[in-house]
């Protein structure tokens, strides 16, 4: 696994492995928010470390984020942050609790 529970991602703390598809794992996580600590919840993405490995997909990867957090789009998960943790690029975006349309 890339990253596992009660790992430190930024501002964010791994809760738990959401999903898994070709190249991406998506987690679960939360972060402290605000004076009263109000737990908030986001959704940390990483590449897999095979297309971590491959300048092409790691690169893409990168620049697709950058561009999506210039898009403000109501129903749009806002990317929050974004970093590199053990080698493995990863975008944090805004949780938005729903049905998957799959």
């Amino acid at each position: 696994m890339v990253f596992t529970p009660g790992e430190k991602v930024g501002a964010s703390v791994i809760v738990a492995r959401l999903y898994t598809r070709p190249g991406f794992i998506t987690f679960l996580a939360r972060t402290e928010e605000g004076e009263q600590g109000a737990l908030a919840y986001r959704v940390v993405e990483s590449l897999d470390r095979g297309a971590n490995d491959e300048p092409e997909r790691r690169d893409a990867f990168l620049e697709r984020s950058r561009l999506l957090a210039t898009v403000c789009v109501d129903g749009h998960p806002t990317i929050l942050e974004m970093g590199e943790l053990h080698g493995i690029a990863w975008v944090a975006r805004e949780f938005v609790d729903g049905i998957t349309l799959d």
